[in-house]
């Protein structure tokens, strides 16, 4: 419809302008349609005068990165005579999203030495990329800089950190950002539980489940595949049956996704029957099933 209407717009002569093309934009970043995104790129680059213009070109950035045309990305880049924050976050998200995270780190060095301060947004970005490479020196200096700027202690970078730590092994330090948060979410608790989940850590991640039940937070179905994926292991029986009981208390016990989790833990778990029983009592069944 947005585009429909610009059509119109066009065709009754009247001239867009930045604002006009920005929300053009935004609707084709968000149906991430490749074909129409080139085609309004050049209708721009036509037009004249809006190409160089901040607020256009981040949103061209944006919708560029959307659709996986990187190397579009840079073209329109260059063209900003002064790059502000939002600039260089769009770049680095593009590249952050389509798992170019070696790239995305050197983007955000480069912003750093051209004296453009990252919001909290650039540093979510960066903080994804360090976790998807486990670099954790590279991840460390960020989490220094958010402390610096007092970022460290907003909900979304604080899980984003502890993902972080844990990803790469570092319990201790993903604990003291969990003990330390003056408020958690339910990803909070999950980013902990995955965690010790991912290091083999079953008992603190069955006892950390169940503290965040007995502290009133809501479980998702994510920390409940997170629990699952801890007990799949030969020497927690004991812990799997416990959470089993937990998953058949709630309403998830009839999602395929945990019910093939259940089957998955069980045979890691070298239970066998068990994990025949879960599979039987399907409603019904997929591949991975």
């Amino acid at each position: 419809m947005a585009l429909s209407l610009f059509n119109r717009m066009t065709q009754a002569g009247m001239i867009p302008n930045n604002v006009t093309y920005v929300c053009v934009l935004e609707s084709i970043a968000n149906k991430e349609d490749l074909i129409t995104a080139h085609s309004f790129y050049s209708h721009i680059l036509l037009s004249g005068g809006f190409s160089s213009d901040v607020m256009v070109a981040t949103t061209l950035i944006n919708m560029h990165g959307r659709t996986g045309s990187l190397e579009d990305t840079y073209d329109i880049f260059d063209l900003i005579p002064e790059p502000n924050v939002i600039s260089w976050t769009a770049m680095i998200s593009a590249h952050s999203l389509h798992r170019h995270d070696q790239k995305a780190l050197q983007l955000f060095a480069q912003m750093l030495l051209q004296g453009s301060i990252p919001d909290m947004v650039t540093y979510l970005n960066v903080i994804v990329s360090c976790t998807n490479l486990m670099v954790l020196n590279e991840g460390k200096f960020v989490h220094i800089r958010l402390n610096e700027c007092e970022f460290a202690t907003e909900l979304p970078v604080a899980n984003a950190l502890m993902n972080m730590y844990g990803k790469c092994g570092y319990i201790e330090d993903a604990y003291v950002i969990f003990s330390g948060m003056p408020e958690r979410n339910e990803c909070s608790w999950t980013a902990m539980i995955a965690a010790y989940a991912e290091q083999g850590y079953v008992k603190e991640a069955m006892l950390l489940f169940e503290r965040m039940q007995w502290e009133g937070m809501g479980v998702d179905k994510a920390a409940i595949l997170c629990i699952l994926s801890a007990c799949s292991n030969q020497l927690a029986l004991s812990h799997a049956k416990r959470a089993h009981t937990y998953v058949l208390e709630t309403r998830f016990g009839k999602d395929p996704m945990v019910q093939n989790a259940l089957v998955t833990m069980y045979s890691k778990c070298s239970s066998l029957y068990d994990a025949r029983k879960v599979f039987d009592m399907f409603s019904m069944r997929n591949l991975v099933s």
